[in-house]
C-alpha cells in the first residue's frame, strides 16, 4: 500500500510538471509570436503560412539540405502543436519519411528554434553515420551571423568555453550549457568560437 502511494504521488507529480513545462514553452512561444508579429512586423512561422514553404539548396540520394526558417522547431511530441522542419519535408518528400524513426528522418546536426540557417538531413542510415563522423571529429565548420544588442568592445573574439548537455529539466538533451553554468551536466567538451564584427 504505502509503495503503491509512493508510486502514484511520484507519477502524479511527474504528469503535472509535464502539463507545467507544456505550458511554459506555449506561453513563452505565444509571446515570442506576438511580440515579433506586432512590434517587429515578422510573420509568424505557423502551419498554414509556411506548410508548404521548405526551402531545398541541395538533394542527393545520400543527403537533403534544406533553409530552416527561424522560430521552426526540427520536429515534435504531442501535445506540441507547432510546425516542425521534418513535418516541412514529409510534406514535401513523403516518400523519404523512414517509418522505422521516431521523426521519420535522420539528424546530422540541429539549430536552435530561433536560429535560421542550412540544415544536412541525411536520407539512409550510412550517410548519417558518416555526417555525425565529421561532425564529431570537427571535419565541418558553422558559421553564423547575429545581430547583436550593445556594442562588442573588440572587432575580433577568440572564446574558449568548453560546452556540455542542459540538465535543466526542459530543456534537457536539447540545448547545450557553458562550463560554469550550474546547470552544465558532467561530460563537458572543448569548444572554441571565433567571433569577427562585421
Amino acid at each position: 500500500s504505502r509503495v503503491f502511494s509512493f508510486f502514484m504521488e511520484s507519477t502524479v507529480e511527474a504528469f503535472v510538471m509535464l502539463l507545467l513545462n507544456s505550458l511554459k514553452r506555449w506561453i513563452s512561444h505565444k509571446l515570442s509570436t506576438l511580440i515579433k508579429s506586432n512590434l517587429y512586423n515578422q510573420t509568424a512561422v505557423t502551419r498554414e503560412k509556411f506548410l508548404d514553404k521548405l526551402e531545398v539548396l541541395h538533394k542527393s540520394e545520400h543527403f537533403l539540405v534544406v533553409n530552416k526558417y527561424h522560430d521552426l522547431v526540427f520536429n515534435t511530441d504531442p501535445p506540441d502543436t507547432r510546425l516542425s522542419l521534418f513535418e516541412q519535408v514529409a510534406f514535401k518528400f513523403p516518400h523519404l519519411v523512414n517509418p522505422k524513426l521516431g521523426h521519420g528522418f535522420y539528424v546530422a546536426h540541429r539549430l536552435d528554434y530561433s536560429t535560421s540557417g542550412v540544415v544536412l538531413i541525411p536520407l539512409h542510415k550510412k550517410s548519417a553515420a558518416e555526417a555525425t563522423k565529421q561532425f564529431q571529429t570537427r571535419q565541418t565548420h558553422k558559421y553564423y551571423i547575429a545581430l547583436v544588442w550593445g556594442h562588442v568592445k573588440e572587432d575580433l573574439l577568440d572564446i574558449k568555453v568548453g560546452i556540455g548537455d542542459e540538465t535543466e529539466a526542459e530543456w534537457a538533451g536539447v540545448r547545450m550549457a557553458a562550463e560554469d553554468s550550474e546547470t552544465c551536466g558532467d561530460k563537458v567538451r572543448d569548444a572554441r568560437t571565433r567571433l569577427v564584427v562585421l
